[in-house]
């Protein structure tokens, strides 16, 4: 499924071509770590509220699993620790509630918050290398969530800033937060990624060039047409071709592009930008659980005229 294909695809299902949809925006100066309001006691209660949610996503990833649906209920639709934290972390609102001075000073142009509050288990690795963006971007219609002078097709906040915060002390030996601080913030389309991946594996004319080009051909059918397999494996469609994306971006250079952790106590919180690549599931992993509570917070929307 080429390329230029899955762009006609879309170009006929939407009326407009994505094929060179990408969004660069600034970082403005970086991640910094901010003291966050979190008194003994509420701190303590959103772990076990967060304990009691991943429970909870055990027994729906099971029930899902025993019904044939495949997939996990950990970071889709049906996810609890993302998507639908406020319903089941009543304290993350009463911290939000307690920072809210914080989080307008940090964001002026404040339009909404995403509460994501989430355990990396003990001996686990967490997620690789992401960043915040839809795998529709460019599939979005007329609203545009973005600044006036960008495309009325972009589907997401001009800015978005997280205020990442440990429950617990965090060291590098606890699964600490990796920022790729001197990356591109940036949500490109997939139709952008797959045009400059499809025209750097096919110069590699090898054995691992030609698998890599059929995957990234399934990985678009998938996305075009989600309904044909579980969450699960959409998910992995959607990330696969943004991490071979950032492999031949940024792996090839010349200069490293060095990810960064910072030590953090009980209540400090990295602020960052969600568009820079962010992550790492390569570091050792942990004896012990890290908990994190997360205020998403982005930019107020901006809409075409009509």
């Amino acid at each position: 499924f080429g390329v230029a294909e899955f762009a006609g695809a879309i170009q006929e299902k939407y009326g407009y071509d994505v094929s060179n949809l990408r969004f660069q925006l600034d970082n403005h100066g970086g991640t910094r770590v901010v003291q966050m309001r979190l008194p003994e006691k509420l701190r303590l209660q959103i772990i076990r509220e967060i304990d009691w949610m991943k429970k909870l996503e055990g027994e729906i990833d099971e029930f899902l699993s025993s019904i044939e649906a495949g997939g996990s209920a950990y970071y889709n639709p049906l996810s609890l620790q993302f998507n639908n934290a406020i319903l089941f972390t009543p304290s993350g609102f009463e911290f939000y509630k307690k920072n809210l001075d914080i989080i307008t000073q940090l964001m002026p142009e404040l339009g909404g918050v995403v509460l994501n509050a989430f355990v990396v288990p003990a001996n686990e690795s967490s997620y690789g290398a992401h960043n915040a963006r839809s795998w529709a971007v460019g599939l979005s219609g007329s609203v545009c969530n973005s600044r006036p002078e960008a495309s009325p097709t972009c589907m997401f906040a001009a800015e978005q800033r997280s205020l990442h915060t440990a429950l617990e002390d965090v060291t590098y030996g606890h699964q600490p937060l990796i920022v790729f601080e001197d990356a591109d913030a940036e949500v490109p389309s997939q139709a952008y990624m797959d045009k400059r991946l499809d025209h750097f594996y096919r110069q590699q004319k090898n054995k691992d060039g030609r698998r890599t080009l059929r995957a990234l051909r399934a990985s678009r059918y998938i996305l075009l047409y989600p309904a044909l397999v579980d969450q699960s494996v959409f998910l992995s469609a959607a990330q696969f071709s943004f991490a071979r994306y950032i492999e031949v971006k940024y792996c090839s250079l010349p200069w490293p592009v060095p990810g960064m952790y910072w030590k953090l106590q009980s209540g400090q919180a990295l602020f960052f930008n969600n568009y820079v690549p962010h992550g790492d599931s390569t570091l050792p992993k942990s004896s012990r659980p890290r908990y994190t509570i997360d205020l998403r917070m982005l930019s107020k929307d901006q809409y075409t005229s009509n």
